[in-house]
Parts: C-alpha cells; sequence; structure tokens
C-alpha cells in the first residue's frame, strides 16, 4: 500500500496491491491460494471501482500479462525442463515467453512492436535489479532499527545496481533487431490467437495439428495487412 500511495494508485499498481490482499486473506483464513481465481476476482473488484479501467492500455497488459505468467509460463518451464534446460534459465524464459504471448495481441494494436531482445534482458538485467531491490529492502529494515547513518555505502551501492541495470536495458534495446514490427491484428485474428493458447494450454496437440492451427492464426492476422492497403491512423496516448 505503501508503494502504491508512492508510485500512484494506476491499474497495473491496483492489481498488485489488490491480488497481494487476496493472498494474504487466503493465508489468514487457512485457504488455498489460487493465482487465477484471485486475478479474476482482482479484474471484478477494480473494474466494480473504475469501470473505464477496461479501456486502459495498463490495466489490459498488466492482467493479460499476469495471466500469462499464471496459466503458459508453467506449461513452457515444463518444455524447457524436458529439454534439460538449467532452471536458472528456463524460468526467466519461460516467464517472458509467457507474459509477451499473453499480451502479444495488444502489445501489437498498441504499439505495432514485439522486443525480440527481452529474452536476453530479463536473464542479464533482472538479477540486477533484483539484488538492487533485495539490498534495498534489507537496509530500509536495518535503518528503521539502527538508524541510517551507517548505510551510506550501502545505498551507493543499491544505486549503482539499479543504473547499471538500466544502462544494460538500454544496450539491449538499442541492439540491431531489437524490436520486430507486428502489425495490429483484426477482431477474428484476435480470437483466433486466445484459442489456440487456450487449446495448447489445456491439452498436448501433435505437432502437425499445431502447425496447422499457428498457420490459420498466422494468415488471419497478417493476410489483411498484406492484401489490403493500409489507412493512416493516429493514436493519442495521453500519460500526463
Amino acid at each position: 500500500v505503501l508503494y502504491a500511495c508512492i508510485a500512484g494508485w494506476c491499474a497495473p499498481v491496483a492489481r498488485s496491491v489488490c491480488m497481494g490482499f487476496v493472498a494474504l486473506g487466503a493465508l489468514a483464513w487457512g485457504r488455498e491460494k489460487e493465482a487465477a481465481y484471485s486475478l479474476a476476482l482482482c479484474a471484478w473488484g477494480l473494474l466494480l471501482f473504475q469501470p473505464l479501467w477496461l479501456w486502459d492500455i495498463g490495466f489490459q497488459l498488466s492482467f493479460f500479462a499476469t495471466a500469462g505468467l499464471i496459466f503458459l509460463a508453467p506449461k513452457a518451464l515444463e518444455r524447457f525442463r524436458a529439454w534439460k534446460v538449467p532452471v536458472m534459465v528456463g524460468a526467466p524464459l519461460a516467464i517472458t515467453w509467457g507474459a509477451q504471448m499473453a499480451a502479444l495481441p495488444w502489445l501489437a494494436f498498441y504499439f505495432q512492436q514485439l522486443s525480440l531482445v527481452s529474452f536476453l534482458a530479463n536473464l542479464l538485467v533482472l538479477p540486477i535489479l533484483e539484488g538492487a531491490m533485495t539490498l534495498g529492502l534489507a537496509l530500509l529494515a536495518i535503518g528503521f532499527i539502527g538508524g541510517d547513518v551507517w548505510l551510506l555505502p550501502g545505498w551507493i551501492l543499491c544505486k549503482g545496481l539499479v543504473y547499471s541495470g538500466i544502462s544494460l536495458a538500454g544496450l539491449l534495446a538499442q541492439a540491431p533487431g531489437a524490436l520486430a514490427y507486428v502489425p495490429p491484428p483484426g477482431l477474428l485474428a484476435s480470437l483466433a490467437y486466445f484459442v489456440v493458447l487456450g487449446l495448447f494450454w489445456r491439452q498436448s496437440l501433435p505437432a502437425a495439428q499445431q502447425g496447422c492451427l499457428w498457420f490459420i492464426v498466422v494468415a488471419l492476422w497478417l493476410g489483411p495487412w498484406l492484401y489490403m492497403p493500409s489507412e493512416l491512423e493516429v493514436h493519442m496516448l495521453d500519460v500526463g
């Protein structure tokens, strides 16, 4: 809650706080934690509070990316384990893949681009930022107990880790081929895309059937863009 008050109660931050309270409530009442139900409950509660958030880019990307972490990332991690990929490498790759796949139609619709370097960036940048967060929280706890006079070297190190992570992410974003253009999908292509993702989550299909389904999705997605002249569209994003 303190973090939300500092960062602002935008849709993604509210989603994080809401899911945190649901998880803590499940622990307090001795109930099993279920991420899918928590996500659905938070979406329902936030939309009751602010229905217009349904059209908010942050709300859409946050909930779909989180759904990808819940449903798709574990499936990808199972596949990486079957391929004997180390968990330290497979887990960040699975998390990145799950979030990207779930949010891909929204990324294409709003930004017409997909980050190809994000898989490498998560392997390199996330450990640095996680170290900064862990160190910062530890220093904060120590400061509450014994004062913050002796913590300046630790804060400098924490600040250096944050700047290192930001600089490394910036360098990776400037690499050739870091971003790929993705045309915005139509309604039919988006529905087909999520149907296919749902089939992959529910059951394992033979390779031939998987290829045919993805071919249909690609045809519905890219067909109108390839064979119909595009019109000028101007999207104004008021970010305050």
